[in-house]
């Protein structure tokens, strides 16, 4: 009977070693790429670590998919698919805990800490070429400029977070290649020449920042060649030039930021008839002109900030009951003509400032000129009533 039951087992049993020796084989398969891992240690070696602390786990002898942070694997192949190092963060940590160690680097730290990591992009980032996200950021002193090699190399990418480093040069001018690229941040950091053509040839491109940089020259003109575009920050550069008539093609774009630059020419019209975008930001440029009426009549803006430029003539009075600003900022211009009349119709307008123009005649009654200061009112050439201290004549 003993004999019998242990036939019995026989097939059971070989089957959980057939079904331990498959897990083992693909545990095995899925370790480290060797060449990925050399790649890896070479990026590593470039930079300076004074803590310690954030390649402390990098060591030759371990798994670099298994026992790296920062580092994760495509679990079938070995191969390293993301790599992400953000200051502030403790990427060993399952819950995104932030590290003692580096807890002094976030962004707004007042100066750089001696904790952070320094030098430069190793160029042996190109050598992993199943990555799909390359996330560094926040680090304040990674400098030198961006491998030249990363759009040609890195045909999976898309995720590439350089922010708030002191990376400097051009932006690769083959950036376009990047076919994969859905979210594209470098702001906050030293980079300068122009904005390259191949950028508009970016398919997939959702979230572009490029913000807080050195870079000059004019807008692509086919910007709005980018269709799938939710968000474009381009504020606090030296860029110039028109505003691109294309990005009013833009089907999908939500929020615009252009501010603080040296943009020139007129406000194309057909931005007011965008169907989703609710924040457009084109302060402290020097754009000229009338306000297109069709920014005032939208209704999908909710921000609309046009202050310090040199628009000129009437402000369009278009306002009804669908429109809702959360900010409307038309001062520091060289607006004329009255406040309009149709202000007080609007479903909703919170901040209202159109001081420092040539604005003339009463101040509308009613909301929102009820609740506003003054200073939303100062320096014009002969505007009177509530709020101002200076009463309108009958």
């Amino acid at each position: 009977m003993a004999m019998a039951m242990t036939m019995a087992m026989a097939p059971l049993f070989f089957f959980f070693f057939l079904l331990h020796s498959v897990t083992t084989t693909t545990t095995s398969a899925a370790t480290c790429n060797l060449s990925d891992r050399a790649a890896l240690l070479s990026f590593r070696s470039a930079l300076s670590d004074p803590s310690s602390r954030v390649f402390s786990t990098w060591t030759p002898d371990t798994d670099c998919c298994k026992s790296w942070s920062g580092v994760s694997c495509d679990p079938s192949t070995g191969r390293v698919a993301d790599l992400s190092l953000r200051a502030g963060e403790d990427p060993s940590s399952s819950s995104s805990s932030v590290d003692p160690a580096l807890s002094s680097s976030s962004r707004s730290s007042p100066s750089p800490s001696p904790l952070l990591l320094s030098g430069p992009l190793s160029p042996s980032l190109c050598s992993l070429p199943r990555l799909t996200s390359l996330i560094l950021a926040d680090w304040k002193r990674l400098s030198g400029p961006i491998p030249a090699c990363l759009p040609s190399s890195l045909p999976l990418l898309r995720h590439l977070d350089l922010v708030g480093n002191s990376l400097s040069g051009p932006l690769p001018s083959d950036i376009g290649s990047l076919k994969s690229l859905a979210v594209l941040n470098l702001a906050d950091n030293l980079l300068s020449g122009p904005i390259p053509a191949s950028l508009s040839s970016l398919p997939d491109l959702r979230h572009l920042d490029l913000s807080g940089n050195r870079l000059t020259g004019p807008l692509p003109a086919d910007l709005g060649s980018l269709r799938m575009l939710g968000r474009a920050l381009l504020s606090r550069n030296l860029l110039s030039g028109p505003l691109p008539r294309s990005l009013a093609k833009l089907r999908r774009l939500a929020d615009l930021d252009l501010s603080s630059n040296s943009l020139t020419g007129r406000i194309p019209s057909p931005y007011g008839r965008m169907p989703v975008l609710s924040t457009l930001n084109l302060d402290c440029n020097r754009l000229s002109g009338p306000i297109p009426r069709t920014l005032l009549s939208s209704r999908g803006l909710g921000m609309l900030n046009l202050s310090r430029n040199a628009l000129a003539g009437p402000i369009p009075d278009v306002f009804g009951e669908r429109s809702y600003f959360m900010v409307l900022d038309l001062s520091y211009n060289r607006l004329t003509g009255r406040v309009p009349a149709t202000i007080p119709r609007a479903k909703y307008v919170g901040h209202l400032d159109l001081s420092h123009n040539h604005l003339c005649g009463p101040i509308p009654a009613g909301p929102p000129f009820d609740r506003l200061e003054a200073s939303s009112f100062a320096d014009n050439d002969c505007l009177c009533g509530a709020p101002l201290p200076k009463p309108c004549r009958s």
